[in-house]
């Protein structure tokens, strides 16, 4: 199994330098839309990030509530804002412990080692709200899913957990052996997600080491919004499933360019 994950991990990658060599013009527009690193801090600002998500704090009643089962975020409007203010505080907290990894990797650390290092702790952070009011419990942060997944509306089924750490390390070897950003970025979102290494996150994880790619070649911070979210959806199954990334790369490029505009 782990030589069948490894295998199927090169020939994406190999499909992928192909597909560059194709579509010049998706990498010509990347490029171009590089900063200087010098311009980093306000290229990674957060510009929407509410005031609320920022102040976030967990409170007694709320883990009150959680700890004898009356936490209904599905039914109940408090606990639906209580939940979406800790995914919003846990993003937060990710997001800054991200620009510190790009910090590191701009001084001159390497990109895909920071990455691999960093990564678990991107996802401690996600989640560190939902730890301290008991929804989730410590241990299930702890290294990768223990079971199957599988993603709604999709035609994918993400690698069975035998095979999540040595294609994690295939991965990262392949990232910190790329030296163009562009690649590192595209290719790393879409061979995370295509992995599926957590039960919940794999999404955000997955921006995450993306913008960490493209921000440690000057590129800008990119968001995808919301109202792109079906777009996203399916060019990563087109890429996952289909065996074709060109839509990924080019859904990428068209994001950059809306935050940019």
């Amino acid at each position: 199994m782990a030589l069948a994950v490894i295998g199927m991990l090169f020939r994406l990658a190999t499909d992928f330098k192909t597909f560059i060599t194709l579509y010049p013009s998706i990498f010509a527009i990347l490029i171009s839309s590089r900063i200087s690193a010098g311009l980093f801090a306000s290229a990674c600002s957060m510009p929407s990030t509410p005031v609320w998500a920022v102040s976030y704090q967990v409170n007694d009643e709320l883990i009150g509530r959680v700890a004898k089962g009356n936490w209904n975020p599905e039914e109940d409007a408090k606990d639906k804002g209580d939940r979406d203010a800790m995914a919003a505080r846990g993003y937060f907290q990710a997001f800054h412990d991200v620009k510190v990894s790009i910090a590191a990797i701009l001084s001159g650390e390497n990109a895909g080692e920071i990455a691999r290092k960093a990564h678990h702790h991107w996802y401690g952070e996600l989640f560190a709200p939902s730890v301290t009011t008991g929804i989730v419990e410590p241990h299930q942060l702890a290294g990768y899913r223990s079971g199957p997944i599988f993603i709604r509306n999709s035609m994918h089924t993400p690698l069975p957990r035998e095979a999540l750490a040595d294609a994690m390390e295939m991965l990262f070897n392949l990232i910190a052996q790329e030296p163009e950003p562009a690649v590192r970025a595209v290719l790393g979102h879409h061979l995370f997600v295509f992995i599926h290494p957590y039960f919940d996150g794999n999404g955000r994880i997955g921006r995450f080491l993306m913008n960490t790619m493209l921000a440690s070649g000057g590129y800008p911070w990119t968001i995808i919004r919301v109202k792109s979210r079906a777009q996203y959806m399916s060019a990563l199954e087109q890429a996952s499933v289909g065996g074709d990334i060109k839509p990924f790369a080019e859904f990428i490029v068209q994001e950059m360019q809306a935050w940019e505009s």
